[in-house]
């Protein structure tokens, strides 16, 4: 038994490890970062007219990660705010901070993260600024990035696996690049490692207006071949990436069909049971001497609608499972590109400039 709990305790003990590696390499896959989160929330407050966040020096002898104070917002945010008080001192907004190692353990520091009401404010006003045509947010920008190889132009796009009748089956944001200086579509390694560089960097510098000016005219010149370079690696990378959901998309329709089989199943046994349960009440009613007619017209009733419905059952499991595996049929990539940027190394942005 003792051999058997320390096997169990070590098997345990591997299996949290790996769910801790695993997440560390999911939020860092997602760019899940503290900084980046703090963008997100940045750029929301910005453009929906807040006041922004502003620094908490108090807590630096404490943590090396940055802390925040939330400031006073619109009623449109209030809601994000729940929980940021305390029951001792309502209204007394506790700082934030979106790094999760600084904020373990204590009481007076919140730890803001991607499920916490604010971040979640704060993506639907952003998803809805992509779109929108009044939006003051940027889709496409140039900066200038040290240490970068080699520039590129990247687009932050969207892809939406539809499957037939319009059903959205599947939706995921990644990044493509090509290079700057050549129409050949980056090794896809490489070109999510620039990605990550050029994105998820503290000191982005906005490149020279005479370098953007030159930057929009080889993009819109007509049939520009960097644009089409571009649009090429977005659908060939849009259909690895479709390749590469397939499994998980016929996981997920066996999953489904197998949920249905399981609750007409379970429909089925409960109106057997019922019906069972009615013909002995009937039963044992004809050995009576004094019965009720309006009881007995009721359970006759009720006991030929179940028989219906019993009868009618494998064609309407039939019609759900054809409905679902109807929904996964036919699947098509649906790509857009969000936003576009210019990553460019410092010697070509000097080059354009001058």
């Amino acid at each position: 038994m003792i051999n058997q709990a320390l096997a169990g305790g070590i098997e345990l003990n591997a299996r949290l490890t790996q769910l801790e590696q695993g997440y560390d390499a999911s939020r860092a896959e997602l760019h899940l970062e503290a900084a980046n989160l703090r963008r997100v929330v940045d750029t929301a407050l910005r453009i929906n007219h807040q006041s922004p966040l502003a620094p908490n020096y108090d807590f630096a002898q404490d943590t090396e990660a940055e802390v925040f104070e939330v400031p006073t917002l619109t009623a449109g945010w209030r809601d994000t705010l729940r929980g940021l008080d305390t029951r001792l001192n309502p209204g007394e907004l506790r700082p934030i901070t979106f790094d999760p190692d600084a904020a373990d353990g204590r009481a007076d520091l919140v730890y803001v993260h991607l499920g916490h009401p604010i971040v979640q404010k704060a993506q639907r006003l952003l998803r809805r600024s992509l779109w929108s045509v009044d939006s003051t947010l940027r889709r496409v920008s140039a900066v200038v990035v040290e240490d970068l190889e080699e520039s590129f132009v990247a687009a932050v796009t969207r892809m939406v696996l539809v499957g037939r009748g319009g059903v959205r089956l599947h939706e995921e944001v990644f990044l493509v690049g090509v290079r700057l200086r050549g129409r050949r579509a980056m090794a896809e390694e490489r070109a999510e490692e620039a990605l990550d560089i050029a994105l998820d960097g503290e000191k982005l510098v906005l490149a020279d207006v005479r370098v953007r000016d030159q930057l929009a005219n080889i993009w819109n010149v007509p049939d520009a071949p960097l644009r089409q370079s571009l649009e090429t690696a977005m659908r060939d990378r849009a259909g690895r990436k479709q390749t590469q959901v397939t499994d998980q998309l016929h996981r997920r329709e066996a999953a489904d069909v197998q949920r249905a089989q399981e609750i007409f199943a379970a429909f089925r046994t409960n109106l057997r049971d019922s019906l069972t349960s009615l013909r002995a009440q009937e039963a044992e009613a004809q050995g009576q001497l004094f019965t009720d007619p309006d009881q007995e017209r009721q359970q006759r009733r009720d006991r030929e609608a179940m028989q219906r419905r019993l009868d009618e059952l494998d064609d309407e499991e039939a019609r759900e499972i054809s409905a679902i595996k109807d929904r996964y049929a036919d699947v098509k990539p649906h790509t857009t590109a969000a936003a576009v940027v210019f990553a460019l190394t410092r010697s070509d942005a000097d080059g354009w400039r001058d």
